[in-house]
């Protein structure tokens, strides 16, 4: 069995986009969990809209992973339109080199920011969360981001190598022999 680089771009972009599914699942979860305690006792509880927000910048920086592995981009999509073949290919190129740019200082200095975050997120007495938990999301999300770039991801380019990737990842291409 072959392992492709765009089967690997594929599988990276499932995996976060589950995650995504996940942390608004939890998001709702916990929101839900709170509005039915506050119908049922006429309480609330002070943490849930606490440690609900606290799964926003993961949703927020790996989403930008997911819009990039498709190639959602409005302001791209319309240069696209206006330009000869040659502007295109000549923007796909300064811009993969400014996602892989981004996604570098992502990772460089979000290690920086992760390792220098010592606080403690208070959602409660009980509940204390470390805020390295939404520290991690920037330089995961730098690392998703240039493992897109690596592996070919073209956002400008629809004959690009990711629309095998998108065929695989949607089941409607199979190329083992």
């Amino acid at each position: 069995m072959t392992f492709s680089r765009s089967r690997l771009s594929a599988g990276l972009n499932q995996t976060v986009t589950a995650l995504c599914v996940l942390f608004v699942l939890a998001m709702l979860g916990i929101s839900f969990s709170g509005f039915f305690y506050m119908v049922l006792t006429g309480d609330a509880l002070s943490w849930t809209y606490s440690l609900a927000r606290l799964f926003i910048p993961w949703l927020g920086l790996m989403s930008i992973t997911v819009a990039f592995w498709h190639g959602e981009h409005i302001a791209m999509t319309a240069i696209i339109g206006l330009l000869p073949r040659a502007g295109v290919t000549l923007l796909h190129w300064v811009n993969t080199a400014l996602v892989a740019l981004f996604s570098a200082l992502l990772v460089w200095y979000g290690i920086k920011f992760f390792l220098s975050s010592t606080d403690i997120y208070m959602v409660s007495d009980e509940i204390q969360i470390p805020a390295r938990w939404v520290t991690a999301a920037v330089p995961a999300t730098g690392l998703v981001l240039f493992a897109h770039v690596l592996c070919g991801a073209k956002l400008l380019d629809e004959d690009s190598p990711m629309e095998e990737a998108r065929e695989l990842a949607a089941g409607e291409k199979d190329n083992r022999p």
